[in-house]
Order: C-alpha cells, then structure tokens, then sequence
C-alpha cells in the first residue's frame, strides 16, 4: 500500500504541476498511477488532500549545501553562494512548484504561505551557515549572520524569482550582474575594508 500511496503522490505532483488543481482530477491520477479511484479515496484523501501531500512532498525538494571554497577573496567566495541561490530557485521542480503556489495561492493561501515560507527559509537558513563559516575563519566580521543571509538573497533575487516564475525573465544573470551585486552587498554589510 505504501508503494502505491507513494505512486499516487507522484503522479499528482506531475500531473498538478502541469495542468494545475482545476484541471487535474482523481481519476487522471488514478489512470496515471495505476490505483483504483476508491483505493486513492479509502487511503489518501479527496482531491484537496491529495493536493496538499503532493505541495508538501514537492516541497521538500532536496536543496544542496552552498559551495563552501573559500579558498579565493570574499568577493568570490560570495559569488559562489549566488550562483548557488540562482541555481537552488532555478531546479526545475522548484520552478514547478512555485508556479504551483502562485496559481493556487488564492484556493490555498494557508499551505501555499507556509510552503513558500519553509523553502526560502531553509535557503537563508543554508546561506546563513555559509555567513557563519566565513566568521569563523576570520573572513568577515562576526554578527547577525542570519540578518546578512536574509539580505544577500534579497540583494541577489529581489523581485527576479516571481519575474523569472511567471516568465517574465528568461535568462539567468550573467557572471557581471552577479560581480555588482555581491560587490554591492560586501561594501554594504560589512564597509569598503
């Protein structure tokens, strides 16, 4: 049965990534997974539950560690963090479920916040690590590296996620975007030193 529930979940993930929740129904799911309607019904849920398990297993998409090199200046240490976030919001499942969250953050505006809240939290929470680190090995100066994390990825992604989401920004930045801004948030945080 866990194979089967597992199965499901999959399918629905797909199929309500694609074709978003109005136009997915149980019995797509069922015909896809090869499960029975009533099996999906008896042991995972109506449409609605269904939906919420299948957000939340997208949502705990696996999010690698940074690169952690620091062997070269601050300027490029912090470039390869940014090229990590863009890389991390870019993943092709994460750009399926944020779509999702958008489309149906009106049917679902509880799970869809808390999803989306839980995502840029563990990668503030991975780049806060990384902040941490470079405190340690006396690269920067001790602080609220919580605090820097959060504003790095608000330097580095702004608005461009939700543009880059809906399609409005088809390229990622180039290597020069990236350079300004990391110089930007270095001579910000931590001064022109």
């Amino acid at each position: 049965m866990e194979r089967r529930k597992t199965r499901v979940r999959t399918v629905a993930e797909r199929l309500f990534a694609r074709h978003g929740y109005e136009d997915t129904t149980v019995s797509a799911i069922a015909k896809k997974s090869h499960v029975c309607s009533r099996t999906i019904h008896k042991h995972i849920g109506n449409k609605d539950e269904i939906f919420r398990q299948a957000v939340l297993a997208m949502s705990t998409l696996s999010m690698p560690d940074p690169l952690r090199d620091f062997s070269g200046s601050l300027s490029e240490s912090l470039a390869h963090a940014a090229q990590y976030c863009y890389d991390t919001t870019r993943q092709a499942r994460t750009v399926d479920l944020i779509r999702l969250l958008i489309a149906e953050s009106g049917r679902f505006p509880d799970l869809m916040s808390q999803v989306a809240t839980e995502i840029f939290t563990r990668l503030q929470g991975n780049l806060s690590v990384l902040f941490q680190q470079l405190a340690a090995q006396k690269v920067i100066p001790h602080g609220d590296h919580d605090q820097s994390a959060e504003l790095f990825v608000d330097l580095l992604l702004g608005n461009q996620t939700v543009m880059f989401y809906f399609g409005w920004l088809p390229s990622p930045p180039t290597k020069t975007d990236i350079k300004v801004k990391v110089d930007l948030f270095i001579r910000g945080r931590f001064g022109p030193q």
